[in-house]
């Protein structure tokens, strides 16, 4: 059963979202936070991503008897009372870090933990509204770390958090693009679905090109340095050449080699604002 236990967290997702709390912090400071701050960001972030992997698998429990019976719920590994308990004591862990950083941080978990479950048992299925839920699940740690250390957010995170949300929900549009086939068969509403290739892949490459068009703004404020300067040419032209090549054949099989292009391109813009403060 601990097997399982560990499995069902999907702990390399939840120990990213701990650590993207930590660059929120980082980039909301403009240094290195303090080791009680770095811990607690870690263990918020990890546990209440932990709390929806489990959930999620409730949720799915029994489609994964069909796609994945190897699943800790399906195989038999966590039995479905085990895991109720579990998500629940992992949210419990998560919500009590949170406290004893400040309010505003536990605020923002709790309301952050009620997303996550709306998704797990209901949005997902729903289309662009969970793509919508899916982007602001990714950037939430970054929020959360900004939250941590001053108890708001600063413009230069703020544009971060923007350009990455945006970018995100143009890679959960392709995303949609890619699984069209499997999402038919779920009746999951997905772009893709709804209103076909071709304009989800406009709908896709909007967004991507929305981030790129806020990209210049902490240049003319002022607020980044040299590093900022010429990695975003190098993000903002991934980004322009990934949406050209989308528009220019939306199957899904170029959707999904998008898809895996863009995570390098947001992971250079990642390692650009980090730099960005040195």
């Amino acid at each position: 059963m601990l097997k399982g236990l560990f499995r069902i967290i999907r702990p390399i997702n939840s120990f990213m979202i701990g650590f993207a709390a930590i660059i929120g912090s980082i980039i909301s400071l403009r240094a290195i936070p303090s080791f009680r701050i770095i811990i607690l960001d870690f263990l918020v972030g990890f546990f209440i991503c932990a709390m929806s992997m489990v959930f999620n698998d409730y949720a799915d429990r029994e489609i994964d008897k069909i796609n994945a019976p190897n699943r800790p719920i399906p195989s038999g590994e966590i039995s479905e009372r085990i895991a109720i308990v579990y998500g629940l004591f992992l949210m419990f862990l998560g919500l009590f870090f949170s406290l004893l950083i400040n309010i505003q941080c536990f605020i923002f978990a709790l309301v952050t933990a009620c997303i996550a479950l709306l998704y797990d048992f209901y949005l997902k299925r729903t289309g662009f509204i969970g793509n919508l839920t899916v982007s602001y699940s990714s950037i939430v740690p970054f929020i959360f770390g900004g939250l941590a250390i001053s108890g708001n957010i600063d413009i230069l995170l703020s544009l971060f958090i923007l350009m990455a949300f945006f970018s995100l929900i143009g890679r959960e549009v392709t995303k949609g693009m890619v699984d069209i086939r499997g999402d038919r068969i779920k009746n999951i509403r997905t772009l893709a679905l709804t209103i076909g290739l071709r304009r989800s892949a406009i709908v896709a490459s909007f967004f991507y090109l929305l981030a790129v068009a806020l990209s210049p703004i902490p240049i003319i404020l002022g607020i980044v340095n040299i590093y900022y300067k010429v990695l975003i040419i190098f993000v903002d032209i991934g980004f322009i050449l990934l949406s050209i090549s989308l528009i220019k054949n939306p199957s899904p099989e170029n959707a999904r080699n998008v898809k895996n292009k863009v995570i390098y391109v947001m992971l250079l813009a990642l390692i650009m604002y980090i730099l960005s403060i040195i």
